[in-house]
């Protein structure tokens, strides 16, 4: 690290945790109780899988050639797309689903696909299983965009080229920490730098994948999370045309050259979403949340969690 920079660390940031604190108010609440989390979500998603699957298909019949799907959602839902994420107490989704299960729609039925911070959260193998199902489900010209943590970005911010670290996991008792949060925090189980994540995505069945900026793309208005933005790596993929295979007809722009530059609403956004990037990286968000996830395992298999709910 650069005298500069351990100056600056060591001036400007805001006072680090001790082990003991950062034990208690980070590390516990996105290690462990982010893993109860995930069974609980994962016992409801299975409960609901037979209803789930039939209201996939009255979805992809609705959508037509227009049918977008945003995959692991979380607490982001966007409106005229199909948001898929496991069961979460409080989280609007249309449909409740283990992406580890494949994607329950035709093949060719999709127009365009999206993803965001939702492949580190795979193993390897299972995340090359889910990028050849978005493959098989995407019609020829349809696009495949997802977004990663920018391991790059990452790397080069432990070694003091980027203030990456400071600003969005500050407090941590040392950048060693803060870096291995990337690899240990949330659930997650893989990282992608652009090469990593163009080599998955052609054995996947893509021949044309690109680098792209955030707010950029074929897809527009562009998905992307601004709050997300300072750490993300988006890449897209496109479902090439066989030789001699006519291009499927459909609603959204997906051929062509991606937008030469970020869109004027998403450039006004980064900043606001900057401020907010660090809440997701801080301490737990809710003093009661232990108790509650405990309570949705407990109650995984209650009767009102896993009826069908028409909309």
């Amino acid at each position: 690290m650069s005298t500069a920079v351990s100056n600056r660390v060591a001036s400007d940031a805001p006072p680090r945790y001790s082990v003991d604190e950062y034990l208690e108010r980070v590390y516990r609440w996105n290690v462990a109780e982010h893993r109860l989390q995930g069974v609980a979500s994962s016992l409801l998603t299975a409960a609901r899988a037979p209803l789930e699957r039939r209201r996939a298909r009255r979805l992809a019949a609705r959508g037509g050639a227009e049918l977008r799907l945003h995959l692991g959602c979380g607490d982001t839902y966007h409106p005229g797309w199909v948001n898929l994420d496991l069961y979460l107490r409080g989280h609007r989704r249309d449909l409740v689903w283990d992406l580890r299960r494949g994607l329950p729609f035709p093949d060719a039925s999709v127009a365009c696909i999206v993803s965001e911070h939702l492949f580190e959260h795979l193993p390897l193998d299972a995340g090359l299983a889910l990028a050849r199902e978005c493959h098989r489900a995407l019609a020829v010209g349809g696009v495949l965009r997802i977004g990663v943590p920018d391991l790059e970005r990452y790397v080069r911010s432990y070694a003091g080229g980027d203030p990456l670290l400071d600003e969005l996991r500050p407090g941590r008792p040392s950048r060693g920490i803060a870096f291995a949060e990337l690899f240990v925090f949330y659930g997650h189980r893989a990282a992608y730098d652009a090469e990593t994540l163009a080599v998955l995505l052609r054995a996947a069945g893509f021949a044309t994948v690109e680098r792209s900026a955030p707010g950029q793309g074929r897809i527009q208005p562009s998905p992307d999370s601004p709050r997300r933005a300072a750490e993300t790596l988006y890449v897209e993929a496109v479902k090439d045309r066989p030789s001699g295979a006519p291009l499927a007809e459909g609603g959204v722009d997906v051929v062509g050259s991606a937008p030469g530059g970020v869109s004027e609403r998403y450039e006004e956004l980064i900043d606001g979403g900057q401020r907010e990037a660090g809440r997701d990286h801080g301490d737990q968000p809710d003093a009661g949340g232990a108790a509650i996830h405990r309570e949705i395992l407990e109650r995984a298999l209650a009767d009102d969690q896993i009826r069908e709910v028409d909309q």
